[in-house]
């Protein structure tokens, strides 16, 4: 049973008789054929309204995974899917490429809050694994002109890297796991020292110990130290 009113139509429940509404409508007109759930008048495809309204997509065949599916016309989009295997949970993007959804998630929610880039299962608040061999830069931090704070890569080894910039873009320091490391030579380095005012400045504070230590391979050589009271070294 449904009241009908111009292009809109109400579908309503009939019980011996009497007619109750369901509060679902169906707008259909010449352009259009929107559904509305709990509204009168839905203003989209699927329009729903309510207190607190809640869309709900339950699984029951006991495989715990439900789907939502965005595509445009050639089948390219993404997969929104809740994924349980027993042991944890979680809700993954997954990209789809003319209608095949074998593709591995790109992004990962677990319901411990972790979140995986590249990975389902991250063991941290935010892990990223890289899909593609070889170097690569990984992630990045920008400023609020797109210009690089922080970068961080793997080179052709997989050895990592962070490289990090000032203001004006300028790569200044170059930290790598295995290569050349280097801090631009136009920026002084402190050790102990927030406010350096030299190339390199060592701040030992109070301590007895040495301020540094050079040291050789080699035994005959021995090793020479730089202490509080030293104004020069002699190196062995």
């Amino acid at each position: 049973t449904y009241v009908q009113a111009g292009t809109n139509i109400e579908l309503m429940t009939d019980s011996s008789g009497t007619t109750a509404p369901t509060g679902l409508y169906l707008e259909s007109g010449a352009t259009t054929d929107w559904v509305g759930i709990g509204v009168a008048a839905p203003e989209n495809l699927l329009h729903i309204a309510g207190a607190a309204p809640r869309l709900q997509i339950d699984d029951t065949s006991g495989s715990r995974r439900a789907y939502l599916d965005m595509k445009d016309t050639s089948n390219d989009g993404w997969r929104m899917g809740f994924y349980g295997d027993g042991s944890y949970d979680y809700l993954a993007f997954i990209p789809i490429t003319g209608d095949d959804y074998s593709a591995d998630a790109t992004i990962a929610l677990l319901d411990t809050g972790n979140v995986g880039i590249g990975i389902t299962s991250p063991a941290y608040q935010l892990q990223i694994k890289s899909s593609t061999a070889g170097a690569i830069n990984i992630f990045s931090v920008i400023a609020d002109d797109d210009g690089h704070v922080m970068l961080v890569g793997k080179d052709a080894e997989d050895d990592g890297y962070v490289n990090i910039y000032d203001g004006a873009g300028n790569q200044t320091i170059h930290l790598d796991a295995k290569q050349d490391s280097y801090i631009d030579t136009d920026g002084n380095v402190g050790i102990g020292d927030a406010s350096p005012d030299a190339t390199l400045c060592i701040n030992q504070a109070a301590a007895d110990t040495a301020i540094l230590t050079l040291k050789s391979s080699d035994i005959a050589h021995g090793i020479t130290t730089i202490a509080e009271t030293d104004t020069y070294a002699v190196f062995l």
